[in-house]
């Protein structure tokens, strides 16, 4: 059984980087989907410019590993699985 898990803003800015979390073992799922909603990502990138500067690098530091997923485009899937997670 698949398992979805959303992020949310305040977990993307203030957390430990969404790549670094077994999410497996954190939502209890053999086979987990990480989803970031589009409303989301483009509250982290709101972010790069306003606030603290520890807030402005930590956006910038999020939105360059979504860019490199490939995830902002509209021709990719809208979920990235992490290598090694199972699957495929």
């Amino acid at each position: 059984m698949e398992t979805f898990g959303f992020a949310d803003t305040n977990l993307l800015l203030h957390y430990q980087l969404f790549t670094e979390v077994d999410w497996h073992k954190q939502l209890g799922g053999a086979d987990v989907t990480l989803v970031l909603a589009p409303v989301v990502v483009s509250e982290v990138d709101d972010h790069k410019w306003s606030g603290a500067r520890r807030e402005k690098a930590r956006a910038k530091s999020v939105i360059k590993k979504v860019l490199s997923l490939g995830l902002s485009s509209t021709h990719r899937p809208p979920a990235a699985r992490r290598p090694g997670d199972g699957a495929g």
